[in-house]
C-alpha cells in the first residue's frame, strides 16, 4: 500500500488559516483526507494543525473552524472531549521583549555546529526569554490524547535552546512528552514566548531550525510527501530564507527516491496573508481565499496526478 507523508510548516495564526484552506482543498479537489497520512510532521502553527488532524478533525473541519462556520458532528465530538479552551494572548504584533540573552551557551553551541539550523538557533539563543506563557499554545489539544500521544505517527519539531539541537517529539528515540506540551514547545517563538521545559531541558519553536523540517522524512520510505508551506510565499528576507531551506529539504527527499509535492502561496495568496503572521484577524479570510485558489490549482495539477499515480486519490 502507498505510504504518504504530510508536512505542515510554520506560519503563525495566518499559517493556521492557510493550512485549513489547503487541507480542505485537498479533500474538495483530490479526495485526499489528510488524517490518513502515514506520518504527519508539524512545525510551530503546523504542529497545532497536525495535532488536530490526529485528534480526528478533517481539513474541511479545520477550514470551517478558521472561518467561524458551523462545526460538523465529528468536530463537535472532538470538542466534547476537550476541556475549557484557554484564551490566546491579545494580538499586539511581533514585539520582542528586552533583557539578557536567553542562552549564551546555546548560541555558542550552535555556532560550533555547521549545516542546517545554525543561523536560526544562534539568533534565537541571543534573544531574551519571551514574556508570554506558552501554555495557551497547546490549549487547543488539551485532553484530546488521553494516552499522551497520538496512536498514529505524529512528529512535532522543536529546538533545544541550550544546545541548538533539533528534536522531533513523537519520533522513536527522541524526547518523550505529551502532545500539548510538544505543540507548545514547537510554537514557542523566541523572544516572544517562554521556552517550554521537558525533562529539565528548554525547547523553543521548531521553525528556528526550519519552517518545515521535511528532511526528517528522508529515511521513512514514503511514496509521496505533501508539504504545505505558508512561509514559502512572499518576497521578504524571511520568506526567501525559508524557501531556500525548503528547496534543500525537498532535494534530499527526492534524492532518496521520494515523490514530493510542495504547496506554496501564490502571489495572490501572499497578498491576502499579509506580513504579520500572528494576526488572527486574517485567519478566516486566508482560509477562504486559499481554499478557493487551491481547488483551482489542484484540479488536474501535479498533486492530483501524484496521488492517482500511487493509488491514493
Amino acid at each position: 500500500m502507498a505510504r504518504v507523508g504530510l508536512v505542515l510548516g510554520g506560519g503563525g495564526a495566518v499559517g493556521h488559516g492557510y493550512h485549513g484552506g489547503v487541507l480542505a482543498a485537498l479533500e474538495d479537489a483530490a479526495g485526499f483526507d489528510a488524517r490518513t497520512a502515514d506520518v504527519i510532521v508539524g512545525t510551530s502553527s503546523g504542529a497545532t494543525v497536525a495535532g488536530l488532524l490526529r485528534a480526528g478533525l478533517t481539513g474541511r473541519d479545520l477550514a470551517a473552524r478558521a472561518c467561524g462556520e458551523d462545526a460538523s458532528a465529528r468536530a463537535r465530538s472532538v470538542d466534547a472531549r476537550r476541556g475549557p479552551r484557554s484564551s490566546p494572548p491579545p494580538h499586539r504584533g511581533l514585539r520582542v521583549g528586552l533583557g539578557l540573552p536567553a542562552s549564551p551557551r546555546g548560541a555558542l553551541a550552535a555556532a560550533r555546529r555547521r549545516g542546517d539550523g545554525r543561523v536560526g538557533t544562534i539568533l534565537s539563543a541571543l534573544l531574551p526569554v519571551g514574556p508570554v506563557a506558552t501554555v495557551t499554545a497547546g490549549g487547543p489539544l488539551d485532553r484530546l490524547f488521553p494516552d499522551g500521544w497520538a496512536s498514529r505517527p505524529l512528529w512535532i519539531a522543536a529546538v533545544g535552546i541550550d544546545d541548538g539541537e533539533r528534536v522531533m517529539f513523537g519520533r522513536p528515540g527522541d524526547p518523550v512528552t505529551d502532545v500539548p506540551t510538544a505543540v507548545a514547545a514547537s510554537c514557542a517563538l523566541p523572544g516572544l514566548f517562554t521556552p517550554v521545559l521537558v525533562d529539565e531541558r528548554r525547547y523553543i519553536d521548531g521553525a528556528v531550525w526550519s519552517a518545515t523540517n521535511a528532511d526528517t522524512l528522508t529515511d521513512e520510505q514514503l511514496d509521496l510527501v505533501i508539504v504545505s508551506a505558508p512561509l514559502s510565499g512572499g518576497m521578504s528576507p524571511l520568506h526567501r530564507w525559508q524557501r531556500r531551506h525548503l528547496r534543500r529539504e525537498v532535494a534530499r527527499l527526492r534524492a532518496a527516491g521520494t515523490r514530493v509535492v510542495v504547496i506554496e502561496p501564490s502571489a495572490a495568496d501572499a497578498a491576502v496573508m499579509g506580513v504579520d503572521i500572528m494576526n488572527r484577524r486574517r485567519r478566516a479570510s486566508v482560509a477562504r481565499h486559499v481554499r478557493a485558489s487551491m481547488v483551482q490549482r489542484f484540479a488536474g495539477g501535479d498533486l492530483v496526478r501524484e496521488l492517482r499515480a500511487i493509488g491514493v486519490s
